[in-house]
């Protein structure tokens, strides 16, 4: 199961998306991520939460590969009451 939530679209049509995916494989997280930007999202308003800090490395390290150097990677405990501004 995966959720992809648009958090905000303000006048210039800038989507900040949060991806919240409960799936034991990170690579359909990456995947998601990359198909975002690939359709023009700013990866910068993009963040993925994971259940699991073992998770959230792996899929920070594979963004990394792929050329993103500050992914918005975390846990979903660690993101409650955070703001996110798009």
């Amino acid at each position: 199961m995966f959720l992809v939530n648009k958090l905000s679209v303000d006048s210039t049509n800038s989507v900040g998306l949060l991806i919240n995916i409960q799936h034991q494989n990170v690579g359909v997280q990456v995947r998601i991520f990359l198909a975002l930007v690939n359709y023009h999202v700013d990866p910068n308003k993009i963040t993925i939460l994971s259940q699991y800090r073992a998770q959230c490395s792996s899929i920070e390290k594979q963004l990394k590969d792929f050329g993103f150097e500050h992914p918005n990677v975390g846990t979903v405990i660690a993101s409650q009451g955070t703001f996110v501004t798009c």
